[in-house]
């Protein structure tokens, strides 16, 4: 009984070890890793980067083969722009880490997770050519590390990459979904930061309309706004849009009798036929004006 016990010891004694000097094993080598564009300059692998037919999630190609002397660890950063060889299409931002083990002589074929980075250029074709290109700027870099640690929905991702690529408004970034709106909360005071802006969630957000040339058509669509005021006392109440010039524009309430209380207004603004620039929305209870929300569009 105590040979079986003694050997029991040892047997588990040694798995511990081989378990923990496994695990000191795959630390070390993770470490060691080197970046794909340093792995392709440095004659270790031979990679063919090429579009899928998207812009969005994963829609870029990458075939590597590992032509160096040793098994090698590839990491393909979030944050890096992969650059089209075609002008007229879109570069992509990687946003989601890939680590990719090859053996010496091994080939693999992998899909890239990323977003376009040029809202005003035409979507990539299949097979277009791509090459490794470079890492983004420090507030391009952090975005993408962002979600790759973060789920949002592929719109907002998308929305948000071009709020900082192409200078977008913070309310091009829509949600429809009232259980984002934590998460929304914590991606706008995220952006805020890196464009260096004051934190304010916005009142409104902007939808597009759809362009056959290009992904983004920069023309608005819809306004999804909400509003809070509150009436000390029963009254009429209108809601107006007038422009930056204090033109009228239309009247989205108008003769609408309310209690006394707070209130809540959530409304969806078709502005399809508004021109580019500032605008007023105005709340007035009993023709004396109690709110005033700017937009642009």
């Amino acid at each position: 009984m105590k040979t079986f016990s003694k050997q029991k010891f040892v047997f588990f004694l040694g798995l511990i070890t081989i378990f923990y000097s496994f695990s000191l094993f795959r630390y070390s080598f993770k470490d060691k890793y080197i970046s794909v564009e340093e792995a392709i300059k440095a004659g270790i692998v031979d990679a063919q980067i090429t579009g899928k037919g998207g812009y969005q999630e994963n829609c870029i190609k990458l075939t590597m083969k590992n032509i160096g002397n040793n098994d090698t660890l590839i990491r393909v950063e979030p944050g890096r722009r992969l650059v089209s060889d075609d002008t007229t299409i879109q570069n992509i931002l990687i946003i989601k880490e890939l680590l990719l083990f090859l053996k010496k002589g091994e080939s693999i074929t992998t899909d890239v997770y990323g977003f376009c980075c040029q809202a005003h250029k035409g979507a990539p074709y299949s097979k277009s050519k791509y090459n490794v290109g470079f890492m983004e700027d420090s507030s391009m870099i952090k975005l993408a590390e962002f979600f790759n640690k973060n789920e949002y929905p592929v719109s907002i991702m998308q929305n948000s990459v071009w709020c900082l690529s192409d200078g977008n408004s913070m309310n091009s970034i829509y949600s429809g979904d009232v259980k984002d709106i934590d998460k929304m909360k914590k991606l706008y005071k995220f952006i805020a930061n890196l464009k260096g802006e004051v934190y304010e969630f916005p009142w409104y957000t902007l939808t597009y309309l759809p362009s056959p040339e290009r992904v983004f058509s920069g023309n608005a669509d819809k306004l999804h706004g909400e509003i809070n005021y509150t009436l000390s006392n029963y009254a009429t109440v209108d809601i107006t849009i007038r422009d930056e010039k204090n033109i009228f524009v239309e009247n989205i309430v108008e003769d609408s009798h309310q209690d006394r209380e707070a209130y809540t207004y959530k409304f969806v603004l078709n502005v399809k036929n508004y021109k580019k620039g500032k605008y007023f929305l105005r709340v007035f209870a009993d023709n004396q004006q109690i709110l005033i929300k700017e937009f642009k569009i």
